[in-house]
């Protein structure tokens, strides 16, 4: 896969779990039941570090180099039902689990790389390198 391509797949990754933060945060300050077939996030649990999910999701939409594990926690956030996003008694708390994804989105740590040669884009995980 040439970098070109490797590199817009990442940006519309990217772009994908900033919008899914912005939707969970929309959903959770939206009043009222809603016709949907997706999950409810838990409201009590977004309100109070819906700040803190806008502004992983405008690192997100920045050009700033972001650790894998980060954004492959923020994907699982978003993606399982029994996250604390959805689930109010996941174990983990929201916020702890926010605090998680901050730290693998960090660069800096030994066994992480630069979105962009982790290869994620190609199915290979960050434990598997």
């Amino acid at each position: 896969m040439s970098i070109t391509r490797s590199h817009r797949l990442q940006r519309r990754r990217r772009r994908a779990l900033a919008q899914g933060l912005r939707r969970a945060v929309r959903d959770a300050a939206h009043a009222g039941p809603r016709v949907s077939a997706a999950l409810p996030v838990q409201r009590r649990a977004v309100g109070p570090v819906a700040e803190s999910m806008m502004a992983t999701a405008a690192l997100l939409d920045g050009d700033d180099p972001v650790g894998a594990a980060g954004l492959e926690r923020l994907r699982r956030l978003l993606t399982d039902g029994a996250s604390p996003l959805y689930a109010g008694d996941a174990g983990t708390s929201l916020i702890e689990y926010l605090w998680w994804i901050e730290d693998g989105l960090r660069l800096g740590d030994e066994d992480d790389l630069p979105v962009d040669v982790a290869g994620l884009e190609l199915g290979i995980r960050v434990a598997d390198r």
